[in-house]
């Protein structure tokens, strides 16, 4: 972990970078795997009025920098800060790779491991679609 921590009059602009590695479980095929997890942030710590702070730019945008405020004024803690930014950072949908097939939706195989007999469900040659729009293919409209 990279961290650097500017004094700004009362208040304290901190940036750095967190590199960690973190377990999680593919949505799609329920398999463990580690994501390695690095994220850059910038965020200023102050307190409510950001007057108190000499040097504020006006001109920062949502992009460049996140304000961050303290629970107790005066005080902040780096573990909480690097927390949130681990938290935000971890993916809602976790897949443990871009090609990840994932489970079949009627036998529950593992479908990177092996193709089931049951999806794509094959009749003689023709595949047979299984998603509920199929019948649009046959919609014709005037």
């Amino acid at each position: 972990m990279e961290l650097d921590v500017l004094p700004l009059g009362q208040s304290f602009d901190v940036r750095g970078t967190v590199e960690t590695k973190l377990p999680q479980v593919c949505s799609l095929c329920a398999d463990e795997y580690t994501l390695d997890l690095k994220e850059k942030f910038h965020q200023i710590v102050m307190n409510e009025d950001k007057h108190t702070v000499s040097g504020f730019k006006e001109n920062w945008s949502a992009e460049d920098v996140e304000v961050w405020m303290p629970k107790v004024a005066g005080q902040f803690d780096v573990g909480d800060m690097i927390h949130e930014v681990i938290g935000l950072a971890e993916p809602l949908r976790p897949i443990c790779k871009t090609d990840c097939k994932g489970l079949c939706f009627q036998c529950g195989e593992e479908l990177n491991l092996r193709q089931c007999d049951c999806s794509p469900v094959v009749a003689g040659q023709q595949k047979v679609e299984t998603s509920p729009f199929s019948v649009l293919k046959e919609l014709k409209v005037n």
